[in-house]
């Protein structure tokens, strides 16, 4: 933020209230079967969490349609509380939103998950083997003498 913005903000902050309805969607679904993963958004934002979860479950993800409202680099990579990303079956997710609705908590469908790359609106298109590679390799390629 300061780079880029010249901004120094301190710690997101957090509705409690809707910290507490998050957690207990979260819980329900769990205990219902719902859901094939969960990852917070609290280390890197929505793109380190689709990116992590597409890598450790081997399964890429793709969002043809993505309507971001506000600064694109804040919403893909804010580190804001109480955002979660999930996968569900097919056949389940009217069930997610059900729940979601009758606690009260707001949502926003992405994508479908699937194939081999990442794939998020037209800024985005990367195979998982890239990923892995930048990932587990990050470090070592830049220590590398030239």
């Amino acid at each position: 933020m300061r780079q880029f913005h010249g901004l120094v903000a301190g710690s997101p902050r957090i509705d409690l209230a809707l910290e507490a309805r998050v957690q207990r969607v979260l819980v329900e679904a769990a205990s219902a079967g719902l859901l094939r993963s969960a990852h917070d958004c609290s280390h890197g934002g929505l793109m380190v969490a689709l990116a992590e979860a597409c890598l450790a479950h081997g399964v890429g993800f793709a969002s043809e349609k993505v309507r971001v409202r506000g600064r694109r680099d804040a919403a893909l990579f804010g580190e804001r509380a109480s955002r979660v990303v999930v996968s569900v079956e097919p056949a389940r997710v009217a069930e997610l939103e059900a729940l979601m609705a009758r606690i009260e908590v707001p949502y926003v469908r992405l994508g479908v998950t699937g194939g081999e790359r990442l794939r998020f609106g037209t800024n985005v298109d990367v195979s998982l083997d890239e990923m892995r590679e930048a990932y587990e390799g990050g470090l070592a390629g830049a220590l590398r003498e030239p």
